[in-house]
């Protein structure tokens, strides 16, 4: 364990870095340099894998049976009003991001030194994905226009690249408050979703001189939300559904409460 106490500096100086400068899915470019810089000052002879704008994949063997993938996520949310979001896209790196990356490069390091890998029965690949929060989607929508990428997000778009097509079981660091104990959790229950889009279109008209010939459409949106909300109780618990209306072209990512 010696190698993580005389490189911890160095790590938190990583980990500062990415904290300050937060980037949104596919747009990680800053964090991508810093990734490759460290890998490559780690091992001149590395192979890095490249896919979907900022994603980077790095296999450490290929001899055995098994490949185990170790996830970090390179992204940030959007919350505008974060002490250390960027003041141009409203990015910050609320959701520990940061701390994947870190995390996942102090590892590589460590086995790394002195090929500790080859001590292990499985190959061990480490994969770096983009666009995990599913925000911005008007920037992914054009990239998917210019034939750039298919998904909107970063992992169904490393899945249909074939990223993952080699490897048999994969692990995630990840932050989470309010947990008294570290935890290891096995086929989370943290599952996909769907995304759909509701128009509300009314018809303008001076609210103060002639209110009564509009058609106010954001009384029907508030209409339509206040029904989600009524529903929700009618979903049993082990269905595992959550309903998250939001108002979206705001400043706000889908997963965060606005304020």
């Amino acid at each position: 364990m010696n190698y993580f106490k005389e490189n911890f500096e160095k790590m938190k100086a990583i980990s500062d870095d990415i904290f300050t400068h937060p980037e949104l899915g596919y747009k990680e470019f800053r964090t991508m340099k810093t990734v490759e810089d460290f890998i490559t000052e780690t091992n001149p002879d590395q192979v890095i894998e490249y896919f979907s704008t900022t994603g980077m994949r790095v296999d450490l063997n290929h001899q055995q049976d098994i490949t185990v993938a170790f996830i970090a996520e390179l992204d940030a949310v959007r919350v505008p009003s974060h002490f250390q979001a960027d003041s141009q896209s409203g990015a910050a790196h609320a959701c520990g991001h940061f701390t994947q990356v870190t995390t996942a490069l102090s590892l590589y390091g460590y086995l790394t030194e002195g090929e500790r890998y080859k001590d292990f029965d499985f190959n061990i690949a480490f994969v770096f994905v983009p666009a995990e929060e599913f925000i911005d989607l008007e920037y992914r929508q054009q990239l998917i226009d210019e034939g750039t990428i298919t998904y909107l997000g970063g992992k169904p778009e490393a899945m249909k690249l074939g990223v993952f097509d080699d490897v048999d079981f994969a692990m995630c660091v990840h932050t989470i408050g309010g947990e008294e104990e570290k935890t290891v959790e096995i086929n989370c229950d943290l599952a996909g979703f769907l995304y759909k889009h509701y128009n509300f279109k009314g018809k303008a008209t001076h609210a103060g001189w002639d209110p009564f010939s509009g058609i106010n459409a954001y009384s029907m949106s508030t209409l339509f939300n206040t029904g989600l909300g009524l529903m929700r109780q009618q979903l049993r618990e082990d269905l595992y559904v959550r309903i998250n209306p939001v108002i979206d072209h705001g400043s706000f990512s889908t997963n965060v409460i606005p304020n």
